[in-house]
This record gives structure tokens, sequence and C-alpha cells, in this order.
């Protein structure tokens, strides 16, 4: 989880372009005010973590155990 949090991969795989952003930034250079991740092994969750809102009108944040509406979990 700490991976996830600290560095995610660059935007795009462009050589001489490695750009590492964190999560955060990540999340707001896409304007997405919340979000959930879950780490996955053997079919059970081992780690899960909410970060930003998941109510930007109340600041209310995400929790891990927060409910999304999951649309297109494919791309």
């Amino acid at each position: 989880m700490d991976r996830i949090i600290a560095a995610l991969g660059p935007l795009s795989p462009v050589a001489g372009r490695e750009e590492r952003r964190t999560l955060a930034e990540r999340m707001a250079l896409h304007k997405v005010p919340g979000l959930s991740v879950a780490i996955i092994d053997g079919g059970r969750v081992v780690e899960a973590a909410g970060f930003g809102l998941a109510d930007v009108s109340t600041g209310a944040p995400v929790r891990p155990e927060t409910l999304f509406q999951a649309c297109s979990m494919s791309k």
C-alpha cells in the first residue's frame, strides 16, 4: 500500500520522461475527489484504504468501507 501512495508509474511511458507522481498528485491532476484501494491476495482482501473525500459538500472522508458505484471496471 505504501508503494501505491508514494509513487505511481509514469503518466505515459515516453523515454526520458519518467514522471512519478504520488497518489494525491494523480488524484488532483485528474480531479478525483476520493477513491478506495484494496489489495487482494488469494481472493481475500489483505489491506484496504480510503483516500480523499467521499462527499465534497460535507467533507466526509473516504474510508475502506465506503461504497462506490462500480462502472466500467475492465478498463
